[in-house]
């Protein structure tokens, strides 16, 4: 469906575009004699006006640009800044956090499944509040004609951060629920329960890291009055990290035994690959509207840090560290890497208003689709042998991805001198 959606977006710049002058010419070789025709009007002085004027052609006074009548630049450059407002599916986590209605039995306490049971962090998408960011980007023309393009651009966002945090005296109930792989059954570690233990539960989530840059050639295909449309291709880089940090703190009442227990979990996202695509511009009077549909294809490099620890204060001594918290144990910490062959499909559409020839601010959409994301969350198994080594070797890592989307608005201003 997302493949369909895309292709149509495709579909819809063409048919906006006007049909080629040349109806026997394909593709390729209209690339071939764009080419041709920019190599040799770089080497020689600007001509006269050879046809009529062209609606993208607003970087002389005369508006002839395109035709070249010895106002123009022999390289213009443009370029254009933005300010982001955009927002991501995030990721989603497990159950995490758990607490009881008064009263439950102590090995009711915070068990999922139970009707007694409520879940207080987790069992949610979190990341996904509103990230603010910039763009710019920055090209030039080469040819007199502005027939090819050469520029990159660069985006990154600010992150976003999900905390959470609860406290109990051991009035309240408060529980982190996994599966006990060892007994079978599901279980909870309890932080907080009426004369058997008091303390706190400290969650952190970040999405952090979502940067993209490319490096593009554009070159027109077809244009008039009214319209343009230009094939695009080139190099894409995206970078997303997130990572998950669960810490609880909790004092047996007796003997008075101190647990320090700490899991977390990290994942990165490292894309690079050829992109392509098309975009689609129209004009009229002092407003434009621009499409750009590309997709990028390449190899999506994901890296998965699992750490884990518990730190025990026995009454009067001092600390003894472990390695192994309760969802991070020695059967699945370590760090894991893998690759894949994976798509980056995006659209961007841009409102412009054009103050004078050289100078334009815009209003814009953007959705980026990315395939093949390893998430913090996604890690996550709740099944648990606390007995290690001694029983199954729970939990276990298996790499887990899923899609993931961003897409947001964008304000900015665009130049070409």
């Amino acid at each position: 469906m997302k493949i369909k959606l895309l292709l149509l977006a495709f579909a819809a710049i063409a048919f906006a575009a006007p049909a080629p002058g040349r109806s026997q010419e394909t593709i390729g070789d209209r690339v071939l004699r764009l080419a041709g025709h920019w190599a040799d009007s770089t080497s020689g002085l600007c001509s006269a006006p050879i046809g009529p004027r062209h609606a993208e052609d607003i970087s002389c006074s005369d508006g002839c640009c395109g035709e070249c009548n010895c106002c123009c630049r022999r390289l213009d450059v443009f370029g254009s800044v933005e300010y982001l407002m955009w927002w991501a599916k995030g990721t989603h986590l497990p159950p995490l956090v758990t607490t009881s209605d008064p009263g439950t039995l102590q090995p009711d306490a915070g068990v999922l499944g139970l009707p007694s049971t409520t879940i207080l962090f987790g069992n949610e998408y979190v990341g996904k509040d509103m990230q603010v960011g910039g763009r710019v980007m920055l090209g030039i023309w080469l040819d007199q004609e502005h027939n090819v393009a050469a520029g990159g651009r660069f985006f990154g966002l600010g992150g976003d951060t999900t905390q959470f945090t609860a406290t109990s005296d051991g009035s309240e109930i408060l529980a982190r629920p996994f599966f006990n792989a060892f007994l079978g059954i599901d279980d909870a570690l309890l932080i907080a329960f009426p004369g058997f233990a008091a303390g706190s539960v400290a969650a952190t989530h970040d999405t952090l890291n979502i940067i993209g840059t490319e490096a593009f050639m554009e070159i027109m295909m077809s244009r008039d009055q009214c319209r343009r449309l230009s094939l695009v291709g080139g190099y894409q880089f995206m970078r997303l990290d997130d990572r998950l940090q669960i810490v609880s703190n909790h004092t047996l009442l007796q003997p008075g035994l101190q647990f320090n227990i700490t899991d977390r979990f990290k994942a990165y996202n490292e894309f690079h690959g050829g992109e392509f695509g098309l975009r689609g511009q129209m004009f009229r009077g002092c407003w434009s509207l621009d499409a750009l549909a590309m997709v990028a294809l390449g190899g999506m490099r994901q890296e998965v840090v699992i750490e884990g620890e518990t730190v025990i204060t026995p009454p009067g001594g001092g600390p003894i560290a472990t390695q192994g918290g309760l969802l991070a144990q020695p059967s699945n910490i370590g760090t894991y890497e893998r690759g894949k062959f994976t798509y980056i499909p995006s659209l961007t559409l841009n409102l412009k208003y054009h103050v004078n020839p050289c100078l334009n601010f815009f209003l814009g959409y953007n959705l980026i689709f990315l395939g093949d994301v390893a998430l913090s969350g996604d890690q996550i198994d709740l099944r648990v042998n606390l007995n290690q080594p001694v029983g199954p070797p729970l939990p276990a890592f298996t790499f887990q991805d899923r899609d993931y989307w961003i897409q947001g608005m964008n304000f900015g201003a665009s130049w070409d001198f």
